[in-house]
């Protein structure tokens, strides 16, 4: 028996258990498009379309389709069928197959899905940050978001979190989707990518925490300069206690916030040996202070106080202003007042202006640059967002020129000494030599690579003397003569 009969007929015998060939007897099943996400069209031997619920015959074809920006492997399969000996019955099978190289292959399970040439977002749900990415989603036909190949993401740690990793960006790419004709479900993904633009294997992005909870004692806090706005003490700061008015401490003690790789930060102790010192670090002082009482409800919406000291003793100076994001509608910026006291009895003495805050315009300091228009969120006043001008894309949370990278790095450098370029074609005369390490080149530039000594340009019908960064209407710059894929200049040979 030939080996593709004997192929055939070993798979036929599994069809009952792992059901590999959807081989029918005298006639091929037609596929559960549902299950492959795909479209199909059955087409009979004179090329008519097979409508209904008519049998798949021998020759017929299958046209296999995708939608939505996705591709399939293959596009089309021909039914196939073989007289086989089944259960010692001669049964003619057939089954639908595909042409790979000089033969023929049957249809598996694990080919001919519908695949993306997109990748989905970066989903890191206890990642302590944001990504920025400098493209925007695409919505695809079935609703999903997805980004486009090539798009570059960096991560943006929250406060009180810093970066951990090697990696300096992802980047959308898409691996080789045709094996022998195997085609995969998850072909595209993010790759990441070190500060010199290596591929880095089993890496992720990563926000180590780098601030401890503070530690409340009885009768005491710790000093108001070792805790941040954030009401949490930072790595490696070492911070003394103080006792509230009235009581004294007998034992220095220091607390020091200590952060280790992978690991949340404590706040560790030199000098508090047991827990009771928790409770008895202050003890009763016969020199007692009195102070003015909490003024907190005097706050309204969008206010904070900000005070010399967390005790409101003697003296004791406070300010009532804006939150962070927000600014004064009045005439006063900040109400203040001062703690004043006769004997025990302490009152505060002012809070008399008027203090009204709304949320400032987070478009006034121009955070999309001058070649982005910034747009003010209806819902969220204090957010926005950036819509960039012609010649302009978005990176990294701005508006940045549209530009081609250094030439440099888009050609096989082996026999080129030099590359001279002019700002465009009408300054061809005030040429100079282009910069290896430049990092980009402005629209219109136009260079012309140069052999070295005694070489010259190997010259063909589609040879280019000349290079010239050009941007598309989607904000995107390359050189012509570059590949479209691999971004080579693959004309220019020196011999």
């Amino acid at each position: 028996m030939p080996p593709d009969m004997i192929l055939l007929f070993l798979s036929c015998i599994a069809i009952t258990t792992a059901q590999k060939f959807k081989a029918g007897r005298g006639y091929c099943i037609k596929f559960d498009e549902q299950e492959y996400d795909m479209k199909v069209r059955y087409y009979k031997r004179d090329g008519s379309e097979l409508r209904g619920s008519a049998k798949v015959l021998e020759n017929y074809i299958a046209k296999l389709s995708c939608s939505g920006g996705r591709v399939i492997e293959p596009e089309q399969l021909t039914c196939q069928c073989f007289n086989v000996k089944y259960r010692n019955q001669n049964t003619r099978l057939c089954v639908f197959k595909y042409q790979v190289g000089n033969r023929m292959v049957g249809f598996l399970r694990n080919r001919g899905y519908c695949v993306h040439k997109s990748c989905a977002p970066i989903y890191n749900p206890i990642l302590k940050g944001s990504y920025s990415c400098d493209t925007f989603l695409q919505t695809q036909d079935r609703g999903e978001s997805r980004y486009a190949v090539g798009t570059k993401c960096s991560v943006q740690c929250d406060a009180n979190h810093a970066t951990s990793t090697k990696a300096a960006y992802a980047k959308c790419e898409c691996k080789s989707d045709n094996q022998a004709g195997r085609t995969t479900r998850s072909s595209c993904e993010f790759e990441y990518y070190g500060e010199n633009d290596r591929v880095l294997r089993n890496s992720r992005f990563e926000c180590k925490d780098t601030t401890c909870e503070p530690m409340m004692i009885d009768n005491g806090y710790l000093e108001p300069g070792c805790i941040g706005d954030n009401g949490l003490v930072a790595e490696n700061a070492r911070c003394k206690y103080q006792c509230n008015p009235g009581y004294t401490t007998k034992q220095d003690v220091t607390a020091f916030c200590a952060c280790e790789t992978g690991q949340k930060c404590e706040l560790q102790h030199i000098g508090m040996f047991t827990f009771e010192t928790k409770t008895k670090l202050c003890v009763s002082d016969e020199k007692f202070q009195p102070e003015c009482g909490s003024i907190d409800f005097l706050l309204k919406e969008n206010q904070e106080l900000k005070c010399s000291s967390q005790v409101y003793t003697a003296d004791a100076e406070c300010n009532i202003v804006c939150k962070n994001g927000f600014q004064a509608v009045t005439d006063s910026e900040k109400i203040s007042a001062k703690c004043h006291c006769n004997g025990e009895i302490c009152n505060w003495q002012g809070f008399t202006d008027n203090l009204a805050c709304e949320a400032s315009n987070p478009c006034s300091n121009q955070p999309c640059g001058e070649g982005g228009i910034c747009l003010r969120n209806p819902h969220i006043p204090t957010k926005y967002q950036c819509e960039c001008k012609p010649g302009f894309v978005y990176r990294l949370n701005r508006c940045e020129p549209a530009m081609c990278e250094n030439l440099f790095d888009r050609m096989e450098l082996e026999n080129i000494s030099l590359i001279e370029c002019a700002d465009s074609k009408e300054q061809k005369s005030a040429r100079y030599e282009l910069d290896p390490n430049q990092k980009s080149v402005m629209p219109g530039t136009i260079c012309w690579p140069r052999c070295k000594s005694g070489m010259q340009q190997f010259k063909t019908d589609n040879t280019k003397k000349q290079y010239q960064c050009r941007c598309m209407s989607d904000g995107k710059c390359r050189w012509s003569g570059t590949h479209p894929d691999r971004g080579l200049l693959e004309d220019y040979n020196c011999v």
